[in-house]
C-alpha cells in the first residue's frame, strides 16, 4: 500500500475558467506533456513556487487562489 497525499486546490476550476485545457497550460510553462499539470490538479504533486506563479499569471489569479487550503495552515 502506498501513501499518497492529495493537495486540494482549484487549479482544474480556473485553467477552465480561462477555457485553457492541459495541453494549453503545458506548452505555456514548457513542458512536454500534460502528465505534471494532471498530477498537480489531482493532488498528487505540487508545482514549484515559480511553476505556482507561472500557473496564476496564466489563469490570471493570485497564487494563493489556486490552492486556498495552503495559506494559514501550520501558523498555529
Amino acid at each position: 500500500m502506498t501513501n499518497q497525499t492529495f493537495t486540494s486546490n482549484k487549479l482544474r476550476f480556473y485553467r477552465e475558467q480561462a477555457g485553457l485545457l492541459q495541453k494549453d497550460v503545458a506548452e505555456r510553462l514548457g513542458l512536454d506533456c500534460t502528465d505534471r499539470i494532471s498530477r498537480w490538479e489531482n493532488g498528487n504533486a505540487m508545482p514549484s513556487v515559480v511553476n505556482l506563479f507561472r500557473l496564476a499569471e496564466i489563469c490570471k489569479v493570485m497564487p494563493q487562489e489556486l490552492y486556498p487550503n495552503l495559506i494559514g495552515e501550520g501558523m498555529e
